[in-house]
């Protein structure tokens, strides 16, 4: 039976002699360290437990992918969207990232293995060009909106991207390739590009 501490207190005042009897009363009014404690002994405890989750529930939070889907990146980053992988590049300063095609995804740059058979191509319509009975000479790359001047009866050749050339009588560029004029009359020479998405073709003249 535990007594009340002002009880206890009263006993052992200056001049009191404390009896055997209170000093029993007095030393078993409190825990000894060898005594547990049992839970609902402990005021709040069950109250407290009530609120938290069960091993399984939290087993399983910790095995649930989309767990704080909303909130934290995925290792993967499978849950990152446009805006989301922009303001990670913002933030880790990351002014420019080259990336090639891959599958379905077109990349902003060329692989080695297109790099290689872009030059082949140009390197056969230069030879083709080379090779032709014209003496023609490479006036540089145009745009449809550029001034092209040339002279009658000096033949000349151009690559050139997508658009209507007005300035070479109005010839047309489905994406890439050469317009060349042979001292009278405009032509025009499509090339097919690798790469660059479904159609397999690629603006080089594209401006940023």
């Amino acid at each position: 039976m535990k007594v009340p501490l002002k009880t206890i207190f009263s006993w052992f005042e200056k001049g009191d002699m404390p009896t055997e009897n209170q000093f029993q009363q007095t030393f078993s009014s409190f825990r000894h360290l060898d005594e547990n404690i049992k839970m609902d002994e402990v005021t709040g405890l069950n109250e407290t437990f009530q609120k938290t989750v069960s091993s399984t529930a939290f087993t399983n939070h910790l095995q649930d992918e989309s767990a704080h889907n909303l909130v934290l990146a995925r290792l993967n980053a499978s849950n990152l969207t446009a805006r989301n992988i922009e303001e990670w590049k913002e933030k880790l300063k990351i002014k420019l990232a080259a990336t090639i095609d891959d599958g379905e995804e077109t990349g902003n740059v060329y692989t080695k293995k297109q790099i290689e058979e872009i030059v082949n191509i140009l390197q056969e319509q230069i030879d083709l060009l080379k090779g032709s009975e014209a003496n023609s000479s490479f006036g540089g790359i145009l745009r449809p909106t550029d001034n092209i001047i040339v002279k009658p009866g000096s033949a000349k050749w151009f690559w050139a991207g997508s658009g209507v050339y007005e300035n070479a009588s109005g010839v047309t560029i489905e994406n890439f390739g050469i317009i060349s004029f042979n001292g009278l009359v405009w032509s025009v020479l499509e090339v097919n590009m690798p790469g660059g998405g479904a159609d397999g073709f690629i603006d080089l003249t594209q401006e940023d």
